[in-house]
């Protein structure tokens, strides 16, 4: 019979909460948000490593991110934004943002409040200077992306709409808000010929002096070209898509002191592409600058063969 004075309680020989804080972190980055936070629940030590800085360098909003479920009369349990949520994590680690990116969202709602309280979050503390002093919560934050998702699935067919309304107002609120901008993505918003001219004013009035990297991709349902893209004049790399060129817009990007690279980008969402002419390129030739030019299909196209044509022209 074995004898029980021998046995010794279970002890493990590995004290994770004393492993160092820079090893822990590096764990952390290949955790999606929901497991660090129940990692994080195990110990003190490792609750501290939860808000170092470069754990939150990027942001990323997903489809639950930052909801609760609650439950619909008419359509059953829903993932809502919780925007208690939402405020203490902009509290506790707003300030070590460097890029927030939005992705494609079926959940409008979601979408249209987040920007709201984020919006809400910079104009309460700007609004609040005290004596001249720089009060701006998101102080690291340098890039914005956003794309919409502008393609649904259903039982019968697959939709493709494009955005504007309330949406569209908070998203132009919101990149007026921001300071200090160095790079901006907006993709598959499909906006009409009414809303689309205004889609980049609030961000050329907060950021023309600061944006290096400016990339707008299918963001008008028909062929339309923003004048603000030749105006921000540090600008270094723009990415448009192929029905946003023209002859003026070729014009004054060859004119950009620090341009070096340009970017024609068709995807399965661009419609009725633009191809230019031989002369239609004439006037950044002739600049005599060292632009790189770069012609891109990305995915399945409607017109595969645009940008080839695109490319025998130039």
């Amino acid at each position: 019979m074995e004898d029980r004075s021998s046995l010794r309680p279970y002890r493990s020989e590995y004290r994770y909460d004393l492993l160092p804080d820079l090893v822990v972190e590096r764990i952390f980055c290949y955790l999606p948000k929901r497991s660090r936070y129940e990692a994080a629940q195990t110990c003190k030590a490792w609750l501290r490593v939860l808000y170092f800085p470069a754990l939150w360098k990027t942001f990323t909003l997903r489809e639950k991110t930052l909801t609760r479920s609650r439950f619909d009369y008419y359509k059953g349990p829903q993932d809502c934004l919780s925007h208690i949520l939402t405020k203490a994590c902009l509290k506790r680690v707003g300030r070590h943002f460097r890029r927030i990116k939005v992705q494609p969202i079926a959940n409008f709602l979601n979408l249209f409040e987040f920007m709201g309280l984020v919006d809400s979050y910079i104009k309460f503390f700007v609004e609040a200077e005290v004596k001249g002093e720089e009060r701006y919560p998101l102080p690291h934050l340098v890039a914005f992306e956003f794309s919409f998702a502008c393609q649904i699935r259903n039982r019968e067919s697959i939709r493709v709409f494009g955005t504007g309304g309330k949406i569209l107002e908070t998203l132009t609120t919101l990149l007026g808000s921001f300071q200090g901008l160095k790079e901006l993505r907006l993709e598959n918003l499909l906006l009409d010929r009414f809303e689309a001219p205004t889609l980049l004013n609030s961000i050329y009035e907060s950021c023309s002096e600061s944006l290096v990297n400016l990339s707008i991709l299918n963001c008008a349902q028909f062929n339309y070209y923003w004048m603000h893209c030749g105006l921000f004049l540090n600008l270094r790399c723009l990415t448009v898509s192929a029905n946003h060129l023209h002859t003026d817009l070729i014009y004054l990007v060859g004119n950009l002191d620090k341009l070096a690279e340009f970017h024609v980008v068709q995807t399965e969402f661009t419609r009725a592409p633009v191809v230019l002419t031989y002369y239609d390129w004439e006037p950044m030739r002739t600049t005599g600058k060292s632009i790189r030019m770069f012609l891109e299909a990305r995915g399945t196209t409607k017109s595969p063969y645009t940008l080839l044509c695109c490319n025998l022209t130039v």
